[in-house]
């Protein structure tokens, strides 16, 4: 094998393998979100739905929280 030849073989290897982790790396990264949503319904022990009711979610590492009422 000529040395041109082995030379051409090493950088498309390489190439193969670059583009391989930055696929692998995009796809890692999209699966992370910013948003969320959260989606319920407030009952009382007998199944009746509960108006005017205020709802809090609380991120327990951080502290940080979101309510809303109905």
């Amino acid at each position: 094998m000529s040395g041109g030849t082995h030379r051409m073989r090493a950088s498309f290897r390489l190439g193969v393998r670059i583009i391989g982790l930055i696929v692998l790396g995009s796809c890692l990264v999209s699966g992370q979100s910013a948003t969320a949503t959260i989606v319920g319904v407030v009952r009382d022990t007998s199944g009746a739905l509960v108006p005017g009711v205020s709802i809090t979610a609380k991120h327990v590492d951080t502290g940080l929280t979101r309510g809303c009422e109905h």
